[in-house]
């Protein structure tokens, strides 16, 4: 009976051996899949594998919390898909608890489980099962099941080995999020630079990224196509140098760069080609050092702003000589008429010749190709006298041969009078004051003065000059003389008045924008 005993208790020890031989033989291999596995399938199928092999059972599953803190199954052998809706988010922790113990139910008809479950159990012929938490840092993230047939006694050693295997898996899954989230992190981030060079190369302005730690240097695509530079191979200093070429400038603007401040500075800059072209720039710091510059180019606007100061100025210069000869006018009128209602009808009408003058300044319509006055010509002036003196849809009661000119804003005032005043006359007492009487024009440039000459045909007969000289006469004389510095002649004959004028055609043309005269 003994030897008996001792080849029962020989054969228990050798099973015990074979059995602990074949779990660490499970471990280390479950171990080294571990190290090797590089995805979440790999791992969770190393640990099926480990879990069956070295706890003996007919199945295992893996089940982790999800975001909303909902236990799920992520990976299971042999379970059907009824069972695993039926105790789908059935945990005994918590997401995050601590201290978690491993829960066994050694027979499942006899536990202390609700009736429901023992049934989902019994459809699956599972009669024992165990819990087993799966941490990380302590905190319970998930947790394995085995699952056996048959009532089963959950041992030591089995525990902590199904301990061991929870800890390796759990440290496992712990560095695949890590990975898992570093790559997401990877991804976006290179997502973002992706999207950043888009937005920076198709941006319709200058970017300029500089890192004073690295020295690298991005110039985007618009920068490249205003002023011919590339990053490769340019750096800061050449860029500056070139763009910048007067070493103060270039100072001052560094400056500005440096400072990255709050404020928009306009800067003149020279492009690859050597071309100046105007623009405007903001600098941001980032958190890293990188200075960003954004720029603009306003080479229209600036030129619009220069334009439009030179109007201001011209209008300006403008205004002041028209006010000074109403005044010339209202004053001398008042000098020389007898009565008040002489002097209104003279102001009035000197004053409508010289608004006819300026209305032929102002644009043709409202949308112009250039802002600014319309120019004015000899011909388009005599045209606008001569309109009050035309029958209805009749042209102008004159005929003009000749040169044409440009008329200057100055001149224009003063030979609007003249004009005026030899039309006036014409109206009041010479050709222009009966039917079918005319005026002939005829104008030449010669050696840099304008020959003008004015002769009345069909007007009443004249028997010489007038015996006194009128206000129209005396301010006929003055814009000649005073205001043009010219000569002028007047011949009374049988067949009209002949006036003839030379005015020096400085005085007359306008100023081009390089300060000459056209």
């Amino acid at each position: 009976m003994a030897d008996s005993v001792q080849q029962s208790t020989g054969t228990s020890a050798a099973e015990e051996l074979t059995r602990r031989i074949a779990e660490q033989a499970a471990l280390y291999e479950f171990t080294d899949r571990l190290f090797r596995a590089t995805t979440r399938h790999e791992v969770y199928s190393a640990a099926l594998d480990a879990i069956i092999r070295a706890l003996g059972c007919s199945r295992a599953s893996i089940l982790l919390f999800d975001q909303t803190g909902k236990m799920g199954f992520v990976a299971w052998r042999g379970l059907s898909q009824d069972y695993r809706d039926a105790v789908a988010g059935h945990s005994p922790w918590r997401p995050g608890d601590r201290n978690a113990e491993p829960v066994l139910i050694e027979e499942a008809d006899t536990a202390q489980l609700p009736t429901e479950l023992k049934a989902v159990l019994r459809r699956e012929h599972i009669e024992a099962l165990a819990f087993i938490p799966l941490t990380v840092d302590g905190a319970v993230i998930g947790k394995f099941m085995t699952y056996y047939a048959t009532p089963h006694r959950f041992d030591g050693a089995e525990i902590e080995l199904a301990v061991t295997i929870a800890r390796q898996l759990g440290f496992r899954i712990e560095r695949l999020q890590s990975e898992e989230a570093r790559a997401a992190a990877e991804r976006a981030l290179k997502s973002e630079r992706e999207l950043l060079r888009t937005i920076i190369d198709s941006a319709p302005v200058m970017i300029s990224l500089y890192n004073p730690e690295t020295g690298l240097l991005h110039l985007n695509r618009q920068f490249n196509q205003l002023l011919g530079w590339t990053a490769e191979p340019v750096t800061t200093e050449s860029l500056m140098q070139h763009s910048f070429p007067d070493p103060e400038y270039r100072a001052k603007v560094a400056a500005f760069i440096e400072a990255c401040g709050p404020d928009w500075m306009d800067i003149t800059m020279q492009t690859r080609a050597g071309r100046p072209i105007e623009t405007s720039w903001a600098n941001y710091r980032l958190t890293d050092g990188t200075r960003v510059g954004i720029g603009i180019e306003i080479t229209d606007r600036k030129r619009l702003e220069a334009h439009q100061a030179l109007l201001l100025g011209e209008t300006s210069h403008r205004l002041r000589n028209l006010f000074a000869v109403a005044s010339s006018v209202i004053d001398m009128s008042a000098r020389s008429a007898d009565t008040p209602g002489e002097m209104a009808e003279a102001v009035h009408d000197r004053l409508q010749a010289l608004t006819r003058a300026h209305a032929l300044t102002q644009p043709r319509s409202e949308v112009q190709s250039q802002p600014g006055e319309r120019e004015t010509t000899l011909r388009a002036l005599l045209t606008a006298i001569f309109a009050p003196y035309a029958p209805v849809d009749a042209p102008p009661p004159f005929t003009w041969a000749g040169s044409d000119l440009p008329l200057g804003p100055d001149a224009l005032s003063g030979l609007a009078l003249l004009l005026h005043e030899f039309a006036t006359n014409a109206a009041k007492h010479g050709a222009l004051s009966r039917a079918g009487g005319s005026v002939r024009i005829d104008s030449v440039i010669v050696e840099g003065e304008l020959a003008f000459a004015w002769r009345e045909t069909g007007g009443p007969p004249l028997e010489g000059a007038p015996g006194t000289r009128g206000f129209g006469t005396y301010l006929a004389d003055r814009v000649v003389s005073g205001q043009f510095h010219g000569r002028m002649t007047r011949e009374w004959s049988s067949s009209g008045l002949a006036i003839r004028l030379w005015l020096p055609l400085d005085r007359l043309t306008p100023l081009v924008t390089d300060g000459s005269r056209k």
